[in-house]
């Protein structure tokens, strides 16, 4: 009876105490490699980050197509906040003169305001997003042709310096 009565208690200790205090180590330890695998995999990445960030600085190309970019971004972007202001000014001067009547004519500065600020506002985001993708992609095209021109006009000079129109006569 004693016996059975110290199984039956090693049992309740074991449901109540020693399993939950495993299952607390064992997910404190999952957490911790968890942790120390992270930091390693972060530690890892913003490594490669950085020497993939100095390599691409370091890139003619990059540089010349994050310059063109910037010029394409600042042409363009003033170019469509002009633009916005002076269309979207219109269209609420247009909007304005509906309730002119009503508000003695004050609802087409009103509008003009309001429709100028929204055109140079949208015209100006519209622009500069134009303007990145467009100039950064056509100074990168221009790096990577930069030979052509002067190939060309080898050829051009080379076929012309031999008698005009090349090797048969005319």
């Amino acid at each position: 009876s004693a016996v059975y009565v110290s199984a039956k208690l090693y049992d309740v200790y074991d449901l109540f105490v020693a399993r939950p205090t495993n299952a607390v180590k064992a997910a404190n330890r999952k957490v911790r490699d968890g942790v120390r695998n992270s930091a390693v995999y972060t530690k890892d990445k913003a490594l490669k980050s950085t020497e993939f960030m100095k390599s691409a600085a370091a890139n003619r190309q990059v540089q010349v197509s994050v310059a063109g970019a910037g010029a394409g971004s600042i042409a363009l972007g003033t170019a469509g906040a002009a633009a916005g202001a002076l269309g979207g000014g219109t269209v609420g001067a247009l909007v304005g003169l509906v309730p002119a009547v009503f508000t003695f004519g004050l609802s087409i500065p009103i509008g003009i305001a309001v429709g100028g600020a929204t055109g140079l506002v949208t015209g100006g985001a519209v622009g500069s997003g134009v303007g990145f993708a467009g100039g950064g992609g056509l100074a990168c095209l221009a790096y990577r042709q930069r030979g052509l021109p002067g190939n060309l006009f080898h050829y051009a000079s080379s076929r012309l310096g031999s008698g005009g129109y090349g090797d048969d006569e005319h």
